[in-house]
């Protein structure tokens, strides 16, 4: 109480200081509001931002303030004294079993797309409505009168896509676990079409293999709703009366009626409630949920599931951010990348994924699939480029030095020889000083003649440094496959442009070099041998997000600047390590664990593929954050900064407004 109470004075001296035209009433009813829905932490949030002099700001973010929500009644099952029940009664849907999709039609819209039937969902939903006139004297009614009239569709693809998409709400499994070692008598019950033996096995393969009975409309017609089914239980297991609790989602089905028939209940929270009150989604639920979109309501759902095996503490926010914005996008590109394999017919036994971006996609690709070995190869823009060049002077050599003589970013002379790798440059140091007082002033023509003054003792460094990654990408096997594939995030493809010039000065001209990318832009040359995920060409549906898709798929290991020889072994060497990139590579160890954790989530769940998710689902989901940004989220984001060029110049904010 008294670190809440300290908090509660700063926030609101400090919050008073910058907004005075706000009453008092006003500021204490916010941060309670704050306080409400993300706890201390929201509160330490916004301290943070305020003493950076409200940096955030400036990411061109505007945050959608904390969701003013009553206060719910929803507790957890934490809460229920297990000691006063002998009788446990659970609802099945939505409370012990979840689906990965928001709405239960879903599940139809999933079949429609897997069986290229896009007319089935429509279909099945009308023949349950259908059905259950037929059958207006009965409470309830049977999946297989629904599929009675569905004679040209398959009863076995609902079944079989139920089997996969259920899974148990860790919450409730952990409960039940916890029952059963306290020797509880546990019972399941549904209102609900589908047949005993379909959700006796939905219950088996999640776990749920122990309970003394399971009760399912669909097979005596009695239900929750009405009030028939408790009346029944009260009946056939008297010895329950006083000693037993019902615990589910339905606030009618699953609270009031089973009260109302002397039983006690707890009102499980229902899932709109869940992603409203959730301090990573509630800013965004509405804007993802209007698009009404099969690949959304999988992502989401599957993020509460997720989520919810947290019990104690919720995973970090970068966590969150990497296994919503990142898990799919780079599960679903590692399934691009293979079928691509194939569809090219490409001649490969490894295929490398180029530093730093390439880290996590390798890690992924090789957890999922073992046609290929996925090789992580150090490499980057300056590290291909430098050993590129022919003579400096070289018509072949103009793109290359664009990204050494650009005068954006300049601070000093040094910025120029971070570029170049090499800070023992004196002589060209020197002579970058005689241009003029103000770096940023400086001219790609000015700095170009500097470099060509100099063309000697760089040039030196150049051949010296590609016979040293001709002996790297001998010992990594690149030389050794008719086809060379690189998977890297894109845009340009600069570093595959660098390596045709040097297996054309290596002789290896035999090789044929082959790129696999997240997007390709307009300007990429050589088209032909560039494949892309997310665009090809027109990237203007996702120019605004590029830096946002390099920070998800950043390495959190250090840059790539050379390759050097210690002792034998090939090692990288690393440009200077700014507190910007210091502060990147502790949010990207915390993106690559929630990548991580999505697809060892969706493996072991045996989910064949999510190519469901469409490329206009990464598109909405990088708008929500957008648009439709909380607090935290701008604050997060506004603690970093992307470097966009060679050398160690942060300039950009992560995500801006174009």
């Amino acid at each position: 109480m008294r670190n809440f109470l300290g908090y509660m004075r700063t926030v609101s001296d400090s919050v008073r200081r910058y907004y005075r035209r706000e009453s008092v009433y006003k500021l204490f009813k916010r941060a309670f509001s704050i306080l409400r829905n993300e706890g201390l932490n929201g509160i330490k949030w916004r301290l943070r931002s305020f003493h950076k002099n409200h940096e955030t700001i400036a990411t061109g973010l505007k945050a959608k303030p904390a969701a003013r929500l009553e206060k719910h009644n929803y507790l957890p099952l934490s809460t229920i004294d297990i000691t006063k029940y002998d009788f446990f009664f659970f609802d099945v849907f939505d409370t012990a079993i979840i689906r990965l999709f928001q709405r239960p039609i879903d599940l139809f819209v999933y079949i429609s797309f897997k069986t290229k039937n896009p007319d089935f969902h429509l279909r099945r939903v009308q023949q349950e409505a259908k059905t259950r006139e037929q059958y207006m004297a009965r409470k309830e009614i049977s999946i297989f009168e629904i599929y009675n009239n569905l004679a040209s569709d398959s009863i076995d693809e609902e079944i079989a896509a139920e089997l996969t998409f259920c899974v148990a709400h860790p919450e409730v499994y952990n409960f039940y676990s916890k029952l059963l070692n306290a020797g509880k008598k546990i019972y399941f019950v549904s209102d609900m079409y589908l047949d005993r033996e379909t959700i006796s096995r939905i219950l088996k393969e999640n776990g749920f293999c122990t309970y003394e009975g399971m009760y399912v409309s669909s097979e005596d017609d009695l239900i929750k709703g009405d009030g028939s089914r408790f009346e029944w239980l009260k009946r056939n297991i008297p010895e329950s009366a006083g000693t037993a609790i019902h615990i589910g989602d339905n606030r009618v089905a699953d609270f009031i009626q089973p009260r109302a028939h002397g039983l006690d209940a707890l009102h499980f929270m229902e899932s709109s409630a869940y992603y409203q009150h959730d301090s990573f989604l509630y800013s965004k639920i509405e804007f993802l949920n209007s698009k009404r979109s099969l690949g959304l309501s999988f992502l989401i759902s599957t993020f509460r599931y997720w989520k919810s095996g947290f019990p104690d503490q919720p995973p970090d926010y970068w966590r969150q951010f990497g296994f919503l914005y990142g898990g799919a996008l780079v599960y679903a590109f590692c399934g691009f990348i293979h079928e691509q394999l194939s569809r090219k017919k490409l001649s490969c036994d490894k295929i490398y994924f180029l530093a730093r971006d390439g880290d996590i996609m390798s890690q992924v690709y090789q957890l999922l699939y073992d046609d290929v070995q996925a090789v992580y190869l150090m490499a980057s823009r300056r590290c291909m480029l430098f050993p590129s060049l022919k003579s400096l002077t070289h018509v072949d050599d103009e793109e290359a030095l664009k990204q050494f003589i650009g005068p954006w970013g300049n601070t000093s002379a040094k910025d120029i020889l971070e570029r170049f790798g090499y800070t023992d440059l004196d002589n060209l140091e020197a002579d970058l000083k005689n241009i003029g007082p103000d770096p940023s002033k400086w001219t790609k023509r000015d700095i170009l003649a500097c470099i060509l003054r100099h063309k000697q003792s760089i040039m030196e460094k150049v051949v010296s440094e590609r016979g040293m990654l001709f002996d790297y990408l001998s010992e990594m096997n690149c030389f050794d496959q008719d086809d060379i594939v690189i998977v890297d995030v894109g845009w340009g493809g600069t570093i595959q442009n660098a390596l045709d010039k040097l297996l054309e000065l290596g002789g290896y001209e035999k090789n044929r070099l082959y790129g696999i990318y997240l997007g390709v832009n307009d300007h990429a040359k050589n088209k032909q041998a560039k494949t892309d995920f997310l665009f090809n060409g027109d990237q203007s549906q996702f120019v605004e997000y590029l830096n946002l898709i390099e920070l998800i798929t950043s390495s959190p290991q250090n840059g790539v600047v050379r390759i050097d020889r210690v002792n034998g072994n090939f090692v990288p060497v690393a440009g200077t390590i700014s507190e910007h990139e210091k502060k990147r590579q502790l949010v990207s160890a915390e993106i690559q664990k929630g990548i991580l954790d999505f697809a060892h989530l969706i493996k072991k769940r045996d989910i064949d593929n999510i190519d469901f998710i469409r490329v206009e689902d990464f598109k909405a989901l990088f708008v929500s954050l957008q648009e439709h940004a909380s607090e935290e989220d701008a604050f997060q984001l506004g603690q970093l900064r992307h470097a966009s060029m060679l050398g160690n110049n942060y300039g950009q904010y992560v995500l801006t407004k174009s």
